[in-house]
């Protein structure tokens, strides 16, 4: 199973490079960040529940998905063939409380909240 992966992975970096411009860490090619992102939209977004679906914006959720593993990763094809779930988690619970739609300002720059009145015995 590990030499497959390790074909595959040769297979496509090699397919990739003779194609144009390849990825590396940080500056993928466009070709990589689109299946990164159709990746996001049916594999991992086709496991979410609806009503899930209903609470998280998946363009921003694929969004960033795509953001994290390009910094991770040279390419696509070594997203795939990687074996560190516990990567895997932590960019799922990054990108979904990014990407959560609360009904209001969902940014992570929200506005404070109002401070109270001070009641007679705060005075």
């Amino acid at each position: 199973m590990k030499f497959a992966k390790i074909f595959l992975l040769v297979t496509v970096v090699a397919t990739l490079s003779a194609c144009g411009s390849s990825s590396k860490k940080g500056a993928w090619n466009d070709s990589d960040k689109k299946e990164a992102t159709e990746f996001c939209n049916k594999e991992i977004g086709g496991q979410f529940p609806e009503s899930m679906k209903k609470m998280i914006d998946m363009d921003k959720f694929c969004g960033c998905f795509t953001e994290k593993v390009e910094a991770e990763f040279d390419n696509f094809a070594a997203v795939k063939a990687s074996d560190d779930k516990s990567a895997g988690e932590k960019i799922g619970r990054d990108c979904a409380m990014k990407s959560l739609n609360l009904g209001g300002a969902a940014d992570e720059k929200a506005a404070p909240a109002e401070e109270a009145p001070a009641t007679e015995e705060q005075k």
